[in-house]
C-alpha cells in the first residue's frame, strides 16, 4: 500500500491505471480515503475550535465533504461524463480506486490550524491532488491533456457547488439550533 501511495506522491506514470484495474484493491482505496480524510479534517477540526467554536460540525462536515462528495461524487461523476461525452472505457469502480490514490496529498490539511503557514499547507495539498486527478483521468481513461483537464474541471466544479450546498444547510440548521438554544 505504502509503496503505491508514494508512487502517485511522485506522479507514476502508471499507478492509476495499475489500481484501477486492480479490484483487490477496493478494500486499501477506501483505506486510504478515510484515513486521509479523518486526518486532514483533524486539522479543520483544530483550527474551528482555536477560533471559531465551532469544531465537531466542521470536523463532521469535513468528512463528509471528502468521502461522500470529494470521493465517491467525484468519481461517479467523472466517470460518467467519460463515458456520455468522451468516450471513456472506465468504470465508476475504476475511478474511486484510482482517485483514492489521488487523495493522498490532502493529508496534510492536519496542519491548517497553525497560524499564517497552515491553511497554505492545507491549500498546496488539494492543489496537488487535485493536479493527481487530472493524472488519474488521464491514465484510467487513457485520455490526452485537454480531455482530462475538461473532466476534471467539471468534476471538481459539481464537487464545489455540492459541498457549498452540504455546507449552507448544515450551517443554517446549527445557527438555528444555536438560536434556538439561547432563546430567540
Amino acid at each position: 500500500m505504502f509503496d503505491r501511495i508514494i508512487r502517485a506522491l511522485k506522479m507514476d506514470k502508471t499507478i492509476f491505471a495499475e489500481v484501477a484495474k486492480d479490484p483487490k484493491l477496493m478494500n486499501e482505496a477506501t483505506l486510504i480515503v478515510v484515513v486521509v480524510t479523518v486526518v486532514g479534517a483533524l486539522g479543520s477540526l483544530f483550527l474551528t475550535i482555536a477560533f471559531f467554536g465551532l469544531g465537531f460540525l466542521s470536523f463532521i462536515l469535513a468528512i463528509i465533504n471528502g468521502i461522500a462528495i470529494g470521493w465517491v461524487l467525484w468519481s461517479w461523476v467523472s466517470a460518467w461524463i467519460a463515458k456520455k461525452w468522451q468516450v471513456g472505457t472506465a468504470t465508476f469502480q475504476e475511478m474511486l480506486r484510482g482517485f483514492a490514490y489521488a487523495t493522498t496529498p490532502r493529508i496534510v490539511g492536519i496542519l491548517a490550524f497553525i497560524p499564517i503557514l497552515g491553511w497554505l499547507i492545507a491549500f498546496a495539498g488539494s492543489v496537488y491532488s487535485l493536479y493527481l486527478a487530472f493524472l488519474a483521468i488521464k491514465q484510467i481513461q487513457n485520455f490526452d491533456n485537454q480531455k482530462a483537464t475538461i473532466n476534471v474541471a467539471v468534476g471538481w466544479l459539481i464537487f464545489l457547488i455540492v459541498g457549498f450546498i452540504i455546507s449552507g444547510i448544515i450551517g443554517a440548521a446549527t445557527a438555528a439550533f444555536a438560536l434556538r438554544a439561547v432563546g430567540l
